[in-house]
């Protein structure tokens, strides 16, 4: 089962999309997404739940450097595949 969800991105400067996406779930308030994997990342910072519409929410998400985030993680350097 897949969800629809608008999902509406955006840089510290500006707004980028506001598009359907169908997503096997909803993300989460702190979760970051990318939509490929040679895809840029988000975080997601609002989510609003649908309940009477032919969507299922709405997911407002920033744009965050990678390298940032595993830096911060303490992981280490983040590899491609």
């Amino acid at each position: 089962m897949t969800v629809k969800i608008q999902l509406h991105t955006y840089t510290s400067e500006e707004r980028l999309d506001g598009k359907e996406h169908e997503l096997e779930r909803i993300p989460s308030v702190g979760e970051y997404i990318a939509l490929r994997e040679d895809n840029r990342w988000f975080k997601v910072e609002i989510v609003v739940h649908w309940v009477s519409s032919p969507l299922d929410g709405e997911v407002y998400a920033l744009a965050v450097e990678p390298q940032d985030i595993i830096d911060k993680s303490g992981f280490g350097k983040l590899t491609k595949y």
